[in-house]
């Protein structure tokens, strides 16, 4: 369904894979569900790396935090104390500065969502809602200099889980997001460590190429 933009990004920027076509929604899809529980980071492996499609319930994720930056079911109490990543997960020195991290994260509303929908960008047979492109860090810069070359509007860095900063961030601000992607996400993840991650609000994806082609033009002059 969306071949044509997939075709366009592939002549514009070298990453591997597929730009992941990604959506937040109340109605059944018709796709296959997820069959086993996964991570969210690690869904995106099944659409980026093995042309995939499917959907999940909060039933299929493995991680609450998944599910809940993508609205899908609320975070469990020692999430949002800070307990979980102080203690459990080791990833800050106190509960105060874990709690002060998770609420600077973006999420969508809890239990506003009930399905998350997965594909290649190029096989979706839905409209996305976000688009995301795992690519090295080169051309995340050229994403994001295209981003704001209609605008001036430029693209937003976060730090954080990647479900809050690529998924949840575009959907709920409409601002193109480039991350590093977190401790988890690379583990899960297949990502190269050269790789860094872009989430582009889809109803913005044809204006960035446009940028990209534009911009290639007048460095060609």
């Amino acid at each position: 369904m969306y071949e044509e933009l997939t075709k366009k990004l592939r002549e514009k920027l070298n990453f591997r894979g597929s730009p992941v076509a990604i959506a937040l929604r109340n109605e059944k899809p018709d796709l296959d569900m997820l069959d086993n529980k996964k991570r969210f980071c690690g869904m995106l492996n099944d659409p980026w790396l093995n042309g995939k499609s499917f959907y999940t319930t909060s039933d299929q994720h493995a991680c609450d935090g998944g599910a809940y930056h993508l609205g899908l079911k609320e975070m469990p109490e020692d999430m949002k104390n800070g307990e979980f990543l102080y203690k459990t997960v080791g990833l800050f020195g106190s509960a105060r500065a874990a709690r002060r991290f998770f609420s600077s994260n973006i999420g969508v509303e809890p239990n506003t969502v009930k399905y998350a929908y997965f594909s290649p960008l190029e096989r979706a047979n839905f409209e996305p809602d976000v688009v995301v492109i795992i690519c090295n860090a080169k051309d995340g810069m050229r994403l994001t200099e295209a981003s704001a070359y209609e605008t001036g509007i430029g693209a937003e860095g976060l730090m954080g889980p990647i479900c809050s900063t690529i998924v949840a961030a575009p959907f709920l601000t409409g601002r193109v997001v480039f991350c590093l992607a977190d401790a988890g996400s690379r583990h899960w993840l297949k990502i190269n460590d050269d790789e860094m991650i872009v989430g582009i609000p889809f109803e913005r994806l044809e204006s960035v190429i446009r940028g990209l082609d534009e911009i290639s033009k007048r460095k060609k002059e």
